[in-house]
């Protein structure tokens, strides 16, 4: 009994090892790719913060190698196994935990950081581009400056109907140099209070979805009234 819970222990492990070794490098992949073509596109309008990609990039290796020796220990290709079975297990786990917490180091500042990573505005595409966000020109509302927040805040529209907004902090050099170049989106850069706007410009929207459905209700009420009348 023990060595058959020991064992589907081993195949779990065995098992994570291999989803982290499918999963890290393709994400990672995704994120190279498209800092290559950041890299390559001729935008005048550029902007890297080195220190932080160099971290990113530093973490996404190291969260590969470290999912790759968890499965060299398994396999035993380091530690001689069995002699050292329970070595080898607890070293893959060591590394299948630092694996995991290495990638949502750098998973987190993808999803939370990636304006503070880079971004680029071009205007022949008419896009503002992070790492996590591709933002058409045409779509945005309005920039506004919140001396409150010491930020700049881009409110875009994502569909017809949801509006979306993307933060530059003024206490970092990337956020400034937005700031310096934010004319290039065709906007001008306006003081406000950015949780005010927000609030109010989703109150529209909702206000003119509700008008627009209500046309469409009373159609279909008449619709299927009329069907029914046939029907008698």
């Amino acid at each position: 009994m023990n060595l058959t819970l020991a064992s589907l222990s081993n195949n779990n492990l065995m098992l994570l090892s291999i989803i982290l070794l499918l999963v890290i490098p393709l994400a990672s992949i995704s994120a190279w790719y498209l800092t290559i073509k950041f890299k390559k596109n001729k935008s005048e309008i550029k902007f890297v913060n080195t220190p932080v990609l160099a971290t990113m990039l530093t973490l996404q290796i190291t969260s590969i190698i470290t999912a790759i020796l968890s499965l060299l220990f398994y396999l035993g290709f380091i530690i001689e196994i069995p002699a050292n079975e329970e070595l080898a297990l607890t070293m893959m786990i060591v590394f299948i935990v630092l694996s995991v917490v290495l990638s949502a180091a750098w998973f987190s500042m993808v999803i939370f950081f990636s304006n503070q990573i880079w971004f680029y505005i071009d205007k022949e595409e008419g896009k503002l581009v992070t790492l996590g966000e591709n933002i058409k020109l045409s779509k945005i509302t309005k920039i506004i400056e919140d001396e409150s927040k010491s930020a700049v805040y881009i409110n875009y529209l994502e569909g017809k109907r949801t509006l979306k907004k993307l933060k530059f902090s003024k206490t970092t050099t990337i956020g400034m140099y937005f700031l310096e170049n934010a004319s290039a989106t065709g906007f001008k850069v306006e003081n406000g209070n950015e949780i005010n706007y927000f609030k109010e410009e989703v109150a529209k929207i909702r206000a003119t979805a509700l008008n627009v459905s209500k046309p469409e209700d009373k159609k279909q009420e008449a619709k299927k009234e009329k069907q029914e009348n046939e029907d008698k």
